[in-house]
């Protein structure tokens, strides 16, 4: 068995039935983790036991077309993130996954590529056009991101603001 814990709460995997059993014995298990829903316990590819902490039924993406299906969804465990399609493999190797939050195997800080990002992006333009029309770095963000959380935009703004091809838009924009 090994736990990892999210914000306080520990979260374990199982390495047999007979341990998840022990120590959840009113928990049901799934057999096929692309059918489960959230707060489901499911038995990964390699045969280990693990619950479900997110289960997304749709992968939306900016350049998808109306009726193009790429995955049936995702879900998030303690160990990664796993798209659902027949093709992908759910594991429990820890080391094999850097960021339970992404779905690749090697980005570590998904914040280090806004940083070292050369090009703008549409989102950073967009940014850019409400800066440079006044409505205010925090707004800005809200509108560009959609992002709900005030202090949440404050502080990616104010990233944004930093970066030197952001600069370069907005004063490309005045």
């Amino acid at each position: 068995m090994e736990t990892q814990t999210i914000k306080g709460v520990p979260h374990y995997v199982y390495d047999t039935y007979e341990e998840f059993k022990k120590n959840c014995p009113s928990e049901e298990l799934h057999d096929d983790w692309r059918t489960g829903n959230q707060g489901d316990w499911v038995k990964s590819d390699d045969g280990r036991i693990v619950q479900l902490l997110k289960v997304s039924k749709n992968v939306n993406h900016p350049g998808d077309r109306k009726n193009y299906k790429y995955a049936n969804g995702w879900v998030r465990t303690i160990v990664g993130s796993f798209l659902n399609r027949h093709t992908v493999k759910m594991d429990t190797d820890f080391s094999q996954h850097p960021n339970r939050y992404t779905f690749s195997k090697t980005i570590k800080d998904t914040s280090k590529r806004v940083k070292e990002r050369t090009k703008v992006t549409n989102k950073e333009k967009q940014f850019a056009t409400n800066v440079v029309v006044g409505m205010g770095a925090v707004k800005a963000y809200q509108k560009a991101y959609n992002e709900m959380s005030k202090n949440k935009a404050g502080k990616k703004a104010a990233v944004l603001l930093k970066q030197e091809r952001v600069m370069k838009e907005i004063e490309k924009s005045v």
